[in-house]
């Protein structure tokens, strides 16, 4: 999984699980499924490094395969792992954040004011880097990790803006807003170090620089 080296994630539980805290200890509810969700986790996000935009050829499930293989993931979780792989491409949000028709009709307008407005559209040229590692050296040390997909935005040659996307697994249910918003506030940290990387290598001003959590599970897109 990705990560940023120096970042300590605070725990936070939601409201919603605390009503567990009667039935179930919180360390029992933090280890729960833990090693099977990371080693999906991981699956998922190596699967996801393979595609630059859904328009290309998409990985043949032999690649997929190989993948997994290389990840020790054994027969029955592979299956798992396929079938919710399959299904995560055809949603809403994955369809919407991979397709580069998609991005440039209804992403490039946030960064339209860095953009010159005479140009044609298709002229603000798109440069996708996944699984874009750095290692930068800030007030206190190095700070090194890699991000899940980097999307460069030139106006003609000119590099403008860049947008972050990380992609997150947790287990979160499609309606409870604040176990949402607890994980985001979980993955702040991690967000604002990986903007501080990107403004340092491209030197981009931090306004600049967009970052968002892709959380798979419930199909929910927010900025950070």
């Amino acid at each position: 999984m990705t990560g940023v080296q120096t970042c300590a994630l605070p725990i936070c539980i939601a409201p919603s699980r605390l009503e567990e805290s009667n039935t179930r200890r919180i360390n029992d509810l933090l280890r729960s499924g833990e090693t099977e969700a990371l080693r999906k986790g991981t699956l998922i996000h190596a699967w996801l490094q393979q595609i630059r935009w859904l328009e290309s050829p998409l990985p043949a499930e032999n690649t997929l395969r190989e993948i997994a293989a290389e990840h020790g993931s054994s027969e029955s979780e592979l299956t798992a792992a396929l079938q919710q792989f399959q299904s995560m491409l055809a949603t809403p949000l994955l369809r919407d954040l991979l397709s580069e028709a998609r991005y440039r009709q209804n992403e490039l307008a946030t960064h339209a004011s860095w953009l010159s407005p005479a140009r044609p559209d298709h002229d603000w040229r798109l440069e996708v880097k996944n699984e874009r590692a750095f290692s930068v050296m800030r007030e206190g040390g190095m700070l090194a990790g890699s991000v899940d997909r980097l999307i460069l935005v030139y106006d003609g040659e000119r590099l403008v803006a860049a947008d972050i996307l990380d992609y997150k697994t947790d287990a979160l249910p499609a309606n409870d807003p604040a176990e949402l918003q607890c994980a985001v506030e979980r993955y702040r940290p991690q967000q604002m170090a990986y903007r501080e990387a990107i403004a340092a290598i491209y030197q981009l001003p931090s306004p600049r620089i967009r970052t968002r959590l892709a959380f798979l599970a419930p199909g929910q897109l927010v900025t950070v």
